[in-house]
């Protein structure tokens, strides 16, 4: 019996060069961020605190009902998390529109 084996893919090409090209761009443009609160191509930076205050506002009324300090470091923590995650996409957004 003469069994006939399927072709296999090819693997897929590298994009690691690329990959690594739009990480650098990512960092550099949150670094610029940081320094002078624009985003890439000159993109309001209001979006960002918008869209935080869309996603935390239990996070925000939470502050004032902490107990402790170690619940208000819990907190900040989980908003700077959240904060960073959101100007990632809007970094991301933009350098994937320019």
């Amino acid at each position: 019996m003469n069994m006939r084996v399927p072709d296999l893919p090819l693997d897929p090409p590298d994009d690691s060069v690329e990959r690594d090209a739009f990480e650098r761009e990512m960092v550099q443009a949150f670094d610029e961020y940081l320094s002078d609160g624009w985003l890439p191509g000159g993109h309001d930076p209001s979006d960002v605190d918008e869209r935080m205050l869309e996603q935390i506002p239990e996070a925000l009324d939470a502050l004032i009902k902490a107990k402790d300090d170690a619940e208000l470091l819990a907190l900040a923590k989980q908003i700077r998390d959240k904060r960073i995650e959101i100007i990632d996409g809007l970094i991301t957004d933009n350098l994937e529109a320019a």
